[in-house]
């Protein structure tokens, strides 16, 4: 394991020893898959390596700072190393060697070490990538914002059908949420239609269908951005 930017260890480093206290252990898993067959890949030719990024992030999971970033054979698997106790945004890159071609990101997660060591574990999809959106409440009357509680919205259902197919794909979760990535997609032009649902799981709002949103791979991730979902009768 190669450290590219060691920032905030560095400045540990410059009073001394880093004490045990102060520092956690993060894992990083990865692993290749096509989910159009479900086949396990290995690692892409000409791109040997994994770096993994660490950005320390505030109580609102925001960036603050520089990240802290890893680099690991890509055959490994699998990458361990200290850093300060901390929240962090953590995501990876396959690159070449010398970390100046990417391949592919994968999709970023919030880990916390101030308690105890954690684990952050994804899998590069080869033949596909995701979709990423927010989602706020609002009357469909009114136009006026509203809590999952005041709209009783139990959970956000997202389906996404490739078109030219009856393919689709469904994730649902909590209202309260706010954010999500959509499971692995293949490659191609969707329609996204997405629903709040009450604790019966029917729906209770009336969004306008998304067309023609593109997933390109290998694991690339499409932001559909902010989604006001119109609650029915509100």
């Amino acid at each position: 394991m190669r450290k590219v930017v060691l920032s905030a260890l560095l400045a540990y480093a410059a009073t001394g020893c880093v004490a045990a206290e102060d520092a956690g252990l993060i894992t990083a898993n990865w692993s290749f898959k096509e989910v159009s067959t479900g086949a396990v890949l290995g690692c892409p030719a000409g791109f040997d390596t994994t770096a993994v990024y660490a950005y320390p992030v505030d109580g609102a999971n925001q960036r603050r700072g520089q990240p802290i970033i890893d680099l690991y054979p890509c055959s490994a698997g699998t990458g361990t190393n200290e850093y300060p106790v901390d929240a962090y945004e953590v995501y990876l890159e396959i690159t070449n060697s010398d970390n100046t071609q990417l391949y592919a990101q994968s999709t970023a997660a919030i880990v916390d070490i101030t308690s105890r060591d954690a684990t952050f574990t994804t899998t590069i999809i080869d033949d596909g990538g995701f979709f990423l959106f927010d989602w706020q409440l609002r009357g469909e009357v009114t136009g006026d914002p509203l809590s999952c509680a005041e709209a009783l919205a139990d959970s956000v259902d997202i389906t996404s059908t490739l078109n030219g197919s009856t393919q689709a794909y469904t994730d649902v979760y909590p209202c309260s949420q706010g954010s999500a990535y959509t499971a692995a997609l293949p490659a191609g032009d969707y329609t996204v239609s997405v629903a709040a649902l009450d604790s019966s799981d029917r729906s209770i709002s009336n969004t306008p269908a998304l067309v023609n949103k593109r997933i390109s791979a290998p694991n690339k991730i499409t932001d559909l951005g902010l989604i006001m979902i119109p609650i029915v009768g509100e």
